[in-house]
Formats: structure tokens, C-alpha cells, sequence
């Protein structure tokens, strides 16, 4: 049953249902009917009320009350137009109008006499056709070209929509009219009903009071309009399944939607209306909270958000930005934890929303900030800051000093500080002037450490060596080429006293025969640099480098011009000799004809019975003269094609 609601309605609509269920229209006489013009004629709920309907027509002239051409046709004109409009319940529909008796007209006016006989302009019939709005800019079928007979006139309309209203004219062919016309519906045109509802209303169940949102239904065969009601009261009425929807107050709605096509089916019938509960609701976001707004850098702020409600709708989000607005850091929880190493400042942001048109903030990018005041969002800000305004203090500050040689010089170190912030850490000094420095001299060691918020502190060490030996250091030879696992001797040669050297050491120790000494073998494996480092008893140091390069050795390959295969276990057997590093070898033999009489992949060089046996299909070959090529697939993947013949001996 419908709902209560609808009582209203009904009363409204009584009346005028019944003046709309009216039988059958008069036709067009003299004008003042309704069928005389397409706007004025009553809508028939279903053509099938024509089938086997009868009228005279009348020679009432009143072309004005038709297209300016029927169909476009330019030979066919309105004259005498009798209208009917009907709603369709059918896809498509087939229309037959039988005439009797029609009298014929001159098309230049008045009766058909001998003269507009002879000129042809003589005619008589009816010319029918349906349009889809009284505009007639929607042509939906037409026969309008078999006028001067009286035959039965026919119209094929597919494509019709259910429960659109068309317009069926019917017309003389130059004001010719018929004593008798009778419609005829052939078949039927469906019953008067609207589908039933196939899916829910779509919309959101939630959103936000301040919000308007769209909401749609199916859009059903045969419903003309739409009415949609909350809890009852109806909001409006639309010729379109959507409604957009606006409830300022918060709280729990039925939203239903029903349809009609009057006059021929009231709101009250079927199909019954469509319903569903839909929530408003209010942000619960009251702002943010932050564990500080001013700390040091490298701290970590934790920023959440202050709620009053935990409804699971909403969208809730935090992000930071920086002063120049650039999203740092983004949280789709209520909670963010947000550190920086420098000293700046930030501002917080707590979004909630419900509205899907808003999109989050990313990392990296401009956010354009929400107007909640027209989105169903909420929005609250907070600018925190790390600082830092004392420097670093340095501990156990080392003293100017000296040292007898450059070389017993320790390596520059890190000097360790406190800090107010950052508590305690290393830092690694710089050296000036020690490039300078050859044998004797002076140069100046500074360590600088500054906090995240430039505060800064420095020390300085002078360093002296009053005096130095140097001594020269030469290797013979300077550098080599060799063969893999080729031995080369090197000899270090130093202007030391054997007594006055304290140590000798190569690096790296690999492949050396011996890693302590001047003279030493190395067995060569790979390309290497080999460095060698004199220490003199004073400390002092001298170190040279050796450059040992790897070549390949030269290819070299043999291909034999005989061979005798006769099994005494000499020569017997065909293939390549190489010093070379193959992947893959192939062979083909052809014979003097050029056929391929052998083939192999698997060749091994160097070992003739990997080779061709000198047999073809088993049998030994016939002496002569047989074409060879080798397809060699090197290691480093190149590929070479060497080709030849070789002589076939007894």
C-alpha cells in the first residue's frame, strides 16, 4: 500500500483525473475542438483507445496549426490537421488509416475542375504522421508521399519511449477530405504502468548539515515525474530521477521518491515508492593539541586532535607546513609526530571532513585550504617553533705542539662538545697550511661546530716541526705488462742507509712473494695498482706506486688441409687448433656440389675426435676435396666465420 502521505495528493489530483479519462476526442471540425492543434489535444493514455475509431473530416482550412512541411517533404503542406496525443506503454507500434470517399481539390485552390486536372495540380487522400512535440522538431514517423488514392496509409514506428507522449496527425493531402477514416492499432501498445524500481536511491547515507547533495533513482519506463519526500512532506516533483537535497539540521531522515504519469497513472499506483534513511551530521573537531610550541630542533612536537565525538565517518587529517606553505608531513590519523633538525617555524593543521570532493594534502605540494564555510569540513591551526640560542661549548681543548718529522704528525681528530640541545657530540677539524708543508714549518689545526640554529664555536692548534730528513724512493721497473700468471720482479731502490730503514711494506699483500722487502716477484692475476711505503727510524715515510696491467695474449689459430681418416689412429679426425677461450664452436662440411654432408656444435678445439671422423651418414667419405666453415662464438661475445677446404686423403 502506499503511504499515508499521499492523501493530499490524491485529493488535489481528484478532480482533474476525472476530466482527464475522457473517450475518445472529437475530430477536428471547425476549429474550435481540441484536435484541431497539436498543444490543445487531449492525451489518450494509450493509442490503443483509436483502434477501430471512425470520423468524417472536415474541409475546415487552418494550416497554421501544423508544421510549416510535413516531414520535411517540400511538396507536402498542412491544410486541415486533426491532432491526437497519446502516451506510449510500448517500444514500438504499428498504425494503419483506412479512407473512403475523399473528395478531390485543386492545389491552387477550390474544387478539381477540367483545367487543374489537365495541369496535374489535382488531388485527394490523407497524408498521416506522429511527432514527438508539438513543436514538431521531433519527427517520429511519416507518410506523406502517397497522396491521390485511397489507399489504406500505413506507419512503422520503432524506437518509442514508454510513457512519452506523441502526436498523431492526420491531414488531407491539399485540403482534400475523406467522408470516412477509421484508425486501426495493429497488435497492442502495453497496458498503463510504470516499472518497477531495479536499485536503491544513490546518495550519501551521511553527510553534512550544511551540505547539499544529489540524490538519484532509476530512471522507470513510463514515469513522467518524480516527487520526493522527507519523513513524509512532499519536497518537490521533478521530470527527472535526481533531486538535489539540503537539511540544515542534524539527525536521522526518511528520504522516498515516487512517480506518476498523469492523467494516465497517479502518483497512488504501482510501483510503490522508494525509500531509504539517510544521517546528518556535525563536526565533533574542537581543535588541536601540541606537547610544545617552542622546543629545541631535533625534538619531536606531537600534535593531535581535541574531539568531542569519535563518529566513524568523518575524515580526519593533520599535515605541517612550512612558511613558505609546502605540506612536510601528513597524517590520516588524529595524531602526527613532527621533528626538525633546524631552527624554524611550522604550522599545524587539523582537517575533518565528510565532503569525497576534497582531496588531501601530499607531501611536497601546495595545499589550497578548504572553505568550510560552503564544504562540510572543519579546519584549526597552530604555528610552533624550534629554537636554540646558546652555542656549543668544546671539551679538553688540545695545546700547540711539535713533532721531529711530518711524518710522526698523528692524524688530524675529532674534539668532542656539549650542548644545550643536542647534549653531546664529535666534529672533525680542518687543516691550514699543511699542503705547504715539506720538511720544516708550521701550520694551524680548527675545529668549528654550530648548532641547528647557527650557534657557533671554535678552536684552533698550532702545530711545528723544527726540522726533517727527506730520503728518495724509485722502483725498477716503474710499471709492467703481463700475461696472466706471468711473474714479474720489481726492485725498490732508496737512498737509506739499510741500517735507517725501520720498515717496508706493500699493499696489497696478494700475489707478492714477499710483502717486507725492496725486491719482490708478483705473480699477475688481474689489473693492479701496488703500493709500496718506506718508514725511516725517525718515522719519516716515502711511498711509490706500481702499475701492473693485464693483456691478452694473441690468438692464434690452425686449421689443418688434410686429413686421413683410416683409423690408425693418426690424423684421424678434422678440427680447429686455438690458444683461444670459445663459448661455442659449430663446423659444416660441404662437399664439392655444396650439400651439407656434416654438422656439429660441440666442437672442442684442439681435440680431433670432437671433430668431423671423415664419414657421411656412416660411411666413409669418398677421397677428394671438401668445403669447411667455423663458426666461433668467443667469450666476450664476438663471433667469427672462418672458412676453408681440406683434402680428404686415404
Amino acid at each position: 500500500m502506499k503511504n499515508i502521505f499521499y492523501t493530499f495528493l490524491l485529493n488535489g489530483f481528484c478532480s482533474f483525473l476525472a476530466i482527464a479519462q475522457i473517450p475518445t476526442p472529437d475530430p477536428c471540425i471547425d476549429g474550435t475542438q481540441q484536435t484541431c492543434r497539436c498543444e490543445s489535444a487531449p492525451v489518450l493514455c494509450t493509442i490503443d483507445d483509436l483502434d477501430g475509431y471512425e470520423f468524417a473530416m472536415s474541409d475546415f482550412q487552418h494550416p497554421e496549426d501544423g508544421p510549416d512541411l510535413f516531414c520535411g517533404d517540400p511538396n507536402s503542406a498542412p491544410d486541415n490537421p486533426t491532432w491526437f496525443s497519446f502516451v506510449a506503454w510500448c517500444a514500438s507500434l504499428e498504425l494503419e488509416v483506412e479512407i473512403e470517399n475523399c473528395n478531390e481539390v485543386c492545389l491552387t485552390g477550390g474544387p478539381c475542375n477540367f483545367l487543374c486536372n489537365l495541369l496535374g495540380n489535382c488531388s485527394s487522400g490523407v497524408q498521416i504522421a506522429i511527432f514527438g512535440d508539438c513543436n514538431y522538431n521531433e519527427v517520429v514517423a511519416c507518410s506523406v508521399d502517397d497522396c491521390g488514392n485511397e489507399n489504406t496509409k500505413q506507419l512503422s514506428i520503432p524506437n518509442l519511449t514508454i510513457g512519452e507522449t506523441y502526436h498523431f496527425v492526420i491531414d488531407g493531402c491539399g485540403g482534400s477530405s475523406c467522408d470516412r477514416v477509421q484508425i486501426n492499432v495493429i497488435g497492442s501498445c502495453g497496458t498503463q504502468q510504470i516499472e518497477e524500481w531495479s536499485n536503491p536511491l544513490t546518495g550519501p547515507e551521511i553527510f553534512c548539515a550544511q551540505d547539499t547533495v544529489i540524490f538519484q533513482s532509476d530512471s522507470l519506463d513510463g514515469a513522467a515525474t518524480y516527487y520526493w519526500f522527507l519523513d513524509g512532506i512532499l519536497l518537490d516533483s521533478s521530470n527527472v530521477p535526481e533531486y538535489p537535497l539540503f537539511i540544515p539540521d542534524t539527525g536521522s531522515y526518511q528520504l522516498c521518491v515516487d512517480v506518476s504519469n498523469l492523467p494516465c497513472v497517479p502518483i497512488t499506483n504501482q510501483p510503490e515508492s522508494l525509500c531509504r534513511t539517510i544521517q546528518v551530521i556535525a563536526s565533533d573537531l574542537q581543535g588541536l593539541a601540541l606537547n610544545s610550541r617552542e622546543t629545541c630542533p631535533g625534538d619531536t612536537v606531537e600534535i593531535s586532535m581535541i574531539r568531542t565525538g569519535n563518529r566513524p565517518e568523518w575524515t580526519n587529517l593533520i599535515w605541517v607546513e612550512d612558511q613558505d606553505n609546502q605540506v612536510l608531513a601528513v597524517s590520516d590519523t588524529e595524531m602526527l609526530s613532527f621533528s626538525h633538525n633546524q631552527c624554524d617555524s611550522f604550522i599545524a593543521y587539523g582537517l575533518q571532513y565528510l565532503d569525497s570532493a576534497l582531496s588531501a594534502p601530499e607531501v611536497g605540494s601546495i595545499y589550497n585550504l578548504p572553505d568550510c564555510n560552503r564544504s562540510c569540513c572543519n579546519l584549526f591551526r597552530e604555528v610552533f617553533i624550534f629554537t636554540d640560542m646558546e652555542a656549543p661549548i668544546f671539551n679538553n681543548l688540545p695545546e700547540d705542539v711539535m713533532y721531529s718529522c711530518l711524518e710522526a704528525v698523528p692524524e688530524l681528530s675529532e674534539l668532542s662538545y656539549t650542548d644545550n640541545c643536542i647534549g653531546f657530540g664529535t666534529v672533525l677539524g680542518n687543516e691550514i697550511g699543511r699542503d705547504r708543508i715539506v720538511d720544516t714549518g708550521t701550520w694551524t689545526r680548527t675545529w668549528m661546530v654550530a648548532d641547528a640554529c647557527n650557534n657557533s664555536s671554535m678552536h684552533q692548534q698550532r702545530i711545528s716541526i723544527p726540522s726533517a730528513e727527506a730520503f728518495t724512493l724509485t722502483l725498477s721497473p716503474p710499471f709492467a705488462e703481463a700475461l696472466s700468471n706471468e711473474i714479474v720482479r720489481v726492485e725498490a731502490n732508496t737512498s737509506l742507509q739499510a741500517e735507517a730503514i725501520g720498515s717496508v711494506d706493500w699493499f696489497p699483500a696478494m700475489n707478492l712473494s714477499c710483502t717486507e722487502c725492496l725486491i719482490t716477484e708478483i705473480r699477475a692475476d688481474e689489473d693492479e695498482l701496488f703500493t709500496l711505503v718506506v718508514t725511516d727510524t725517525f718515522g719519516c715515510r716515502e711511498e711509490i706506486q706500481f702499475q701492473l696491467t693485464i693483456r691478452e695474449p694473441d690468438i692464434e689459430i690452425y686449421i689443418p688441409n688434410t686429413f686421413t681418416p683410416n683409423g690408425d689412429g693418426i690424423n684421424d679426425g678434422f678440427t680447429l687448433f686455438s690458444n683461444a677461450i670459445f663459448q661455442e664452436v659449430e663446423l659444416m662440411i660441404f662437399d664439392r656440389w655444396g650439400s651439407r654432408v656434416f654438422y656439429t656444435n660441440s666442437i672442442s678445439p684442439n681435440n680431433e675426435s670432437s671433430g668431423w671422423d671423415g664419414t657421411i651418414r656412416g660411411r666413409p667419405a669418398d677421397t677428394g676435396v671438401y668445403m669447411y666453415s667455423f663458426r666461433l662464438y668467443y667469450s666476450d661475445g664476438k663471433t667469427e666465420t672462418v672458412k676453408g677446404d681440406v683434402w680428404v686423403a686415404p
